[in-house]
């Protein structure tokens, strides 16, 4: 969500709560669309808003989806060689992946 979980802080509420459409984007444009605005400051505050609470905590919302694990396992099994490939930042991208106990799945993890 906007500013993880901060709304108050940032003085937005989102304009929906189905977020799927809005995976994949860069975050600068999903909060754009999330809280309506353009304005080019404000934009600026909200996406460093975002930015520093995932680094702190926002990234331990992430959630596996059930049966992960276990094709990664089957996929290492047949000899699949494989790297994660995100416009994540790599810290964060390798705390998750350590976090969930993924990261032994990957040969190589890159972030911004």
């Amino acid at each position: 969500m906007v500013c993880a979980g901060r709304d108050r802080e940032c003085g937005h509420r989102p304009l929906t709560t189905d977020l799927r459409p809005l995976i994949g984007p860069p975050v600068r444009d999903t909060i754009a669309a999330t809280v309506g605005i353009s304005d080019v400051a404000e934009l600026d505050r909200l996406e460093k808003t975002f930015r520093e609470s995932y680094d702190v905590d926002g990234w331990k919302k992430t959630i596996v989806h059930e049966g992960t694990h276990a094709m990664l396992e089957k996929l290492g099994a047949r000899g699949a060689r494989l790297s994660v490939v995100t416009n994540k930042p790599a810290i964060s991208t390798n705390l998750i992946l350590a976090h969930f106990e993924l990261r032994p799945a990957f040969l190589r993890c890159s972030g911004t």
